[in-house]
């Protein structure tokens, strides 16, 4: 289906029972009609995934029936505007061409929970959050925010998901994360964050996804991210982390991928990462690691991809490493061995 939606939509609206109205991918062209707010009894509207341009009219924010609204996938552009509804849970904007600033009142909506405004030109801060924060979805990376996240956040207790990569946010992340026991994916990678991660990060009971890199952190990494062992991701790559990989990953038996890589991370590899039996991704490139490479790490028979390369290791690759049938990629430039062992490979299971 083709065509300006404009055309239609005054005959859509005239259906009195019309409760929903999905037109997502199509092809529909031009404007988003604002004709669309002025169906008495639609709450949900999405229009995702067409060729959709201009600007969203203010109406559509506004309206006191809409509770679910896509329009993701679209070129809209210019600035969100309109007075916010009341009613509204459910907001997607991404992947558009959206500028200027996040309006303070799209925070502030009293009943939104869901809030995906990633993949597009957005600048300035992060907007502040209500005392009676209700979002449980929260998305806004890919974009050009800047200034520190904003203490606020912390209202938002019941956040499961928190995406806020590639902007420009900086400071030190502020330590509020015991307020947010349900979180489960955390994404803070690709900004200008500097310090030591908060403590608080340990007591995210749920956390599953973590991921930091390419920021300014610094300091050794935290023992309190050791007793969350529901971690299937753990990216804590190109940083300044200092210290040693530590022992407890051993603990995270649903490790899927890890990443030190990039870091001043230095002595041996501990053995008890052969434990993390559901490895697929292990990256420790460019640090300063010595030492063999332990035998342990022949046992992770999902193991995929292993990057070593650039680091001082020596000594002979154990000939174990011949039996792991899943290894697709194994990068070891830049180290100092000297052969593979010559002992005939036994069970390591």
């Amino acid at each position: 289906m083709s065509g300006a939606l404009a055309a239609s939509a005054p005959r859509l609206c005239a259906l009195p029972a019309l409760a929903a109205l999905d037109l997502s991918r199509n092809r529909f062209t031009g404007a988003v009609p604002a004709a669309l707010t002025a169906c008495s009894v639609v709450a949900t509207l999405l229009l995702r995934e067409n060729l959709l341009t201009g600007a969203i009219p203010p109406e559509l924010l506004s309206s006191r029936q809409l509770r679910k609204v896509d329009l993701s996938y679209n070129t809209l552009a210019g600035e969100i505007s309109g007075s916010g509804s009341p009613v509204l849970e459910y907001l997607d904007l991404s992947v558009n061409m959206l500028s200027g600033t996040i309006p303070p009142e799209l925070t502030a909506l009293p009943s939104l929970s869901y809030l995906d405004l990633s993949g597009n030109n957005l600048s300035g801060p992060v907007p502040e959050f209500p005392a009676r924060c209700r979002l449980v979805y929260l998305s806004l990376y890919t974009n050009q925010l800047s200034g520190a996240i904003p203490r606020s956040l912390a209202n938002c207790g019941n956040l499961t998901t928190l995406y806020l990569s590639y902007n420009g946010i900086g400071g030190k992340v502020p330590d509020f994360f015991a307020s947010m026991p349900n979180l489960q994916v955390l994404y803070l990678d690709d900004n200008k964050f500097v310090g030591e991660l908060p403590q608080s990060i340990g007591k995210l009971m749920s956390l599953e996804q973590l991921v930091v890199s390419n920021n300014g952190f610094t300091g050794t990494v935290l023992d309190a991210i050791g007793k969350r062992q529901s971690l299937t991701m753990l990216y804590l790559d190109r940083n300044n982390f200092t210290g040693s990989i530590p022992v407890f990953v051993s603990t995270f038996s649903r490790l899927q991928k890890f990443s030190m890589a990039h870091n001043s991370i230095s002595g041996r590899i501990p053995p008890e990462i052969g434990k993390c039996q559901e490895l697929v991704e292990l990256q420790l490139q460019n640090n300063s690691l010595s030492g063999t490479i332990p035998l342990e790490i022949c046992k992770l028979s999902q193991l995929q991809n292993f990057y070593l390369h650039s680091n001082s290791h020596s000594g002979e690759l154990p000939a174990e490493i011949t039996q792991m049938r899943k290894l697709r990629e194994i990068s070891l430039f830049g180290n100092n061995f000297t052969g593979v062992s010559r002992r005939s490979a036994g069970r390591i299971d």
